[in-house]
């Protein structure tokens, strides 16, 4: 469940991104900031699928053919996601004027962060100490 949630949540996340992208429309030749903000994205989307794919067990065990499948489905699946969502943004246009734009671009990049040191705390394993607060009680 909580990989279909991250999945969703980044899907949005990139359709928002690819709207943005298209907004600040830059000559076709000249890779814009929307561009590289959707690169990024598209990168913190890989290594938090990743993440939720695999957990910290492969990893610890050095379980490389598990590692090496569960990069290689996130990649793909992060491609497949940009692809859809920039067809989904050229079908559906969003009317935002540039500073929006630029807004909307730094805002859904916060987000992919926060999605990524969220599930990058989980699949390491570390949970908050609970016998401490319930000692200082």
């Amino acid at each position: 469940m909580q990989s279909a949630i991250v999945a969703f949540a980044f899907s949005v996340l990139l359709f928002f991104a690819s709207s943005a992208a298209l907004a600040l429309e830059q000559p076709p030749q000249v890779l814009g900031f929307g561009h590289l903000t959707l690169l990024m994205l598209a990168m913190l989307q890989a290594v938090t699928g990743f993440l939720v794919t695999t957990g910290a067990s492969p990893l610890a065990e050095r379980h490389w053919i598990t590692t090496v499948g569960c990069a290689t489905a996130s990649i793909a699946a992060s491609v497949v996601t940009v692809v859809a969502a920039m067809k989904l943004a050229n079908a559906v246009r969003l009317e935002v004027t540039p500073e929006g734009a630029a807004l909307v671009l730094f805002i859904v990049l916060f987000g992919g962060v926060v999605l990524l040191v969220q599930h990058a705390y989980n699949a390491v394993g570390l949970e908050p100490d609970k016998s401490k607060r319930s000692q200082d009680r």
